[in-house]
């Protein structure tokens, strides 16, 4: 499928609806082809579990606690320093 970069610009939802379905796009500018839009192929879509890979590949540390939790916690304190909060964190298990 192809498309000039007026088009995309003012579609690229679509598009990219297209290129997750697995089609392939080629970008034209000014009728020459430049560009390509295509599916990543073996990568999970899901950021959660892209993290969990990049975690057990070391890559990045996954945190011991969700942010919801840290976010409770820090509003349930009156007058506690973002630094001392996350040494308290560092300190649990």
């Amino acid at each position: 499928m192809d498309v000039n970069t007026t088009k995309l610009r003012n579609k690229l939802s679509y598009y990219l609806r297209e290129v997750r379905k697995g089609r392939r796009v080629v970008i034209l500018d000014r009728g020459r082809a430049v560009a390509q839009l295509v599916p990543l192929e073996g990568k999970p879509d899901d950021l959660a579990t892209r993290l969990e890979e990049l975690g057990q590949e070391g890559i990045v540390t996954i945190p011991s606690r969700s942010r919801q939790e840290v976010e409770r916690i820090a509003l349930h304190r009156s007058q506690v320093t973002a630094s001392r909060l996350v040494s308290e964190m560092r300190d649990d298990p």
